[in-house]
C-alpha cells in the first residue's frame, strides 16, 4: 500500500501536466491563427483605405499625396476584402462579419462609379463617399483588435 500511493500520485501529476500542456498548446495555436486572420483582414482594409485616400487626392488634384489610387481599383479592394473575410470568418464574431459584409456591399456602388467615364460629373459628391469608406476601413481595423482580443500597440 505504501508503494501504491506514490505511483498513483505520479500518474495523477503526469496526467494533469499532459492535459494542461495540451490545453495551453491549443490556446497558443488559436492565438497564432487569430493573429494571422487579423493581419490578412486588416491588410485588405488598409489597402482599401489607401485606395480611397488616393482617389480623394486624385479628385482634388493633389499630386503630392503619399497615397496612390493607380495601384488598384475599388473592385480589386472589394474582391480582396471579400476573400479575406471568407477565409478568416471563423475567427471573427457575428457582428464583425456582418459589418464587413456591409462594407463589401457598399463598395459595389463605388466600383460602379469607378467604371464610369467621367466620375466627378456622373457621381457628384463621390469624394465624400471615398472619405466615408476610408474612415469605415480604419474603424473596422480597430474593431478587429477588439474582436480578436488583440491589444493595440500604441505608437
Amino acid at each position: 500500500m505504501s508503494i501504491l500511493i506514490p505511483i498513483l500520485a505520479a500518474i495523477l501529476a503526469s496526467s494533469l501536466t499532459y492535459f494542461l500542456t495540451l490545453r495551453i498548446r491549443k490556446f497558443e495555436l488559436l492565438q497564432i491563427n487569430k493573429i494571422a486572420a487579423f493581419k490578412d483582414v486588416s491588410t485588405a482594409l488598409t489597402k482599401l483605405k489607401r485606395h480611397c485616400l488616393g482617389k480623394i487626392a486624385e479628385i482634388e488634384g493633389n499630386e503630392l499625396s503619399p497615397y496612390s489610387a493607380h495601384e488598384s481599383s475599388i473592385f480589386e479592394c472589394r474582391q480582396r476584402l471579400a476573400m479575406s473575410l471568407d477565409e478568416n470568418s471563423i475567427f471573427l464574431s457575428q457582428s464583425s462579419r456582418a459589418k464587413l459584409e456591409g462594407i463589401i456591399n457598399e463598395l459595389s456602388g463605388l466600383a460602379t462609379a469607378e467604371l464610369s467615364v467621367d466620375v466627378e460629373s456622373n457621381f457628384p459628391g463621390i469624394e465624400s463617399s471615398y472619405l466615408e469608406m476610408s474612415v469605415k476601413a480604419k474603424r473596422y481595423i480597430d474593431l478587429l483588435y477588439a474582436d480578436l482580443n488583440l491589444k493595440k500597440i500604441n505608437r
